[in-house]
C-alpha cells in the first residue's frame, strides 16, 4: 500500500506461507522493488497457551525478500545458516538500502528452550559475517546499536547488551565496538546482581545530541545511553515529547519471569521455553 493510499490501494502478493517475529529493515532499490530482510520460520517456532509446540526443526533465519510490484511477484532467499532472531540495524539506516545489520545467536534452540549467547554482525556489501559470542554460561538478549556522534559511517558505533553468567547468576553491561566487534568487548559496567532479562531495547541521545529538548521535560539521559528513567521509580516526572520521547531500555519490559508464565519452572534470565503464557 503506497504511504499516502488507503486500503483500496493495497496489492496482495502470493508468497509461500511463513511466519516472522522481527524484520531487520525494508527499502525501495533503484529498480523499483522493495526490498525486505527478516528472519523468517517455516511456522511459528513457539507456541502460546496449550497450542502444542512446533517442531523443533522450525527455527528462524535471515532472508530476503525483492517485491516487484511491476509484475505482482516476489522472490525470495536465505542469507544465512545460523538460527537466530533480534535482528538491527543503525535506526539512521531505517527505510534506507542498509549494508550492516545484526543477529542474535543462539546457543540452543530446541523444545527445552532457546537461549540467546552472542551477536552476529553481518555486511551485505560483501556478504560476509562475524560473530561474537559472550561465553559457554553467558546468555543475551538484543544488542542494541549506539552510534558514535563522532563518527560518520554505518558501522560507526557500538553493540550494547546486558549479558547474565548462569552460572554464578551474574551480569554485566557489555559493550562491543561494531567496528571490531569479533575482537570482544570494550571495558563492560559491572551490575551488582542478576539484571533484568531484556529482549528488546533501544539507544537514547545524549544531551549533547538532542536538539529539541526543553527545561522541563523530565530527567536526561545518562551519557552512557541510557535514560534517567527507571521501572521502580514511582514518579519519573514529565515524560518527553517528539524525538526524545525514548523509552529507557527494558524499561517498558520487565523481567521475562514477570512478564510471561512459563511451563514449568521458569529457566533464567535469557532462556525462553518455546511455550509462554502471555500475561
Amino acid at each position: 500500500m503506497p504511504r499516502s493510499g488507503d486500503g483500496s490501494d493495497t496489492t496482495w502478493i502470493d508468497v509461500d506461507p511463513f511466519y516472522v517475529f522481527h524484520f531487520m529493515n525494508a527499502w525501495e532499490d533503484p529498480f523499483g522493488r522493495v526490498v525486505v530482510d527478516g528472519c523468517r520460520a517455516e511456522a511459528m517456532p513457539t507456541a502460546f497457551g496449550d497450542d502444542p509446540l512446533p517442531d523443533a526443526s522450525v527455527r528462524p533465519y535471515l532472508w530476503r525478500w525483492e517485491i516487484d510490484l511491476a509484475t505482482g511477484t516476489a522472490k525470495d532467499r536465505q542469507l544465512d545458516d545460523r538460527p537466530g532472531d533480534f535482528p538491527r540495524i543503525n535506526d539512521s539506516m531505517t527505510g534506507r538500502a542498509n549494508r550492516f545489520g545484526t543477529q542474535g545467536h543462539t546457543r540452543d534452540w530446541s523444545d527445552d528452550g532457546v537461549e540467546f549467547d552472542g551477536v552476529i554482525q553481518f555486511d551485505h556489501g560483501s556478504g560476509s559475517s562475524d560473530e561474537y559470542l559472550y561465553g559457554p554460561t553467558k546468555v543475551c538478549g538484543e544488542a542494541v546499536f549506539a552510534a558514535d556522534p563522532a563518527g560518520d559511517g554505518e558501522r560507526d558505533g557500538w553493540l550494547l547488551n546486558f549479558v547474565t553468567d548462569l552460572e554464578d547468576d551474574s551480569s554485566e553491561f557489555v559493550v562491543l565496538d561494531a567496528r571490531t566487534s569479533q575482537r570482544g568487548p570494550s571495558p563492560g559496567c559491572h551490575c551488582p546482581a542478576a539484571s533484568r532479562s531484556v529482549s528488546t531495547g533501544t539507544g537514547c541521545p545524549t544531551p549533547s545530541e538532542s536538539t529539541s529538548r526543553r527545561a522541563d521535560s523530565g530527567p536526561a539521559p545518562c551519557s552512557d545511553g541510557a535514560s534517567g528513567w527507571t521501572a521502580a521509580d514511582d514518579d519519573p516526572g514529565p515524560r518527553p515529547t517528539g524525538t526524545d520521547a525514548i523509552e529507557p531500555v527494558g524499561a517498558s519490559l520487565g523481567d521475562h519471569r514477570q512478564r510471561s508464565r512459563i511451563r514449568g519452572r521458569p529457566r533464567g534470565p535469557g532462556r525462553w521455553r518455546p511455550t509462554l503464557d502471555l500475561l
